[in-house]
């Protein structure tokens, strides 16, 4: 109950790369020790937890946020980009 409390409660903003990660081997260890809990997880995964996560863009939507600073650029391209620059 502890590590879906704490699940739940992580913002949006601290998942990052490395604490998906770590969620991603916790679950493979319970899941090499539990095989039973597979059904489980997946009902918690689709009923609870997908729904509190915020709604992702449907279909073939593409967004970008990008910010430049100081002389930085920043390219953006949903398909082929060229650039020339001297």
């Amino acid at each position: 109950m502890e590590t879906r409390t704490l699940l739940l409660a992580t913002s949006e903003d601290d998942v990052t790369e490395d604490s998906a990660e770590e969620w991603r081997l916790r679950f493979r260890r319970l899941l090499a020790t539990h095989p039973d809990l597979a059904e489980e997880l997946r009902r918690v995964l689709a009923e609870e937890l997908a729904p509190a996560l915020p709604a992702q863009p449907q279909g073939n939507s593409t967004v970008f946020n990008a910010t430049a600073s100081g002389s930085g650029r920043v390219y953006q391209s949903a398909g082929n980009q060229t650039i020339n620059e001297r």
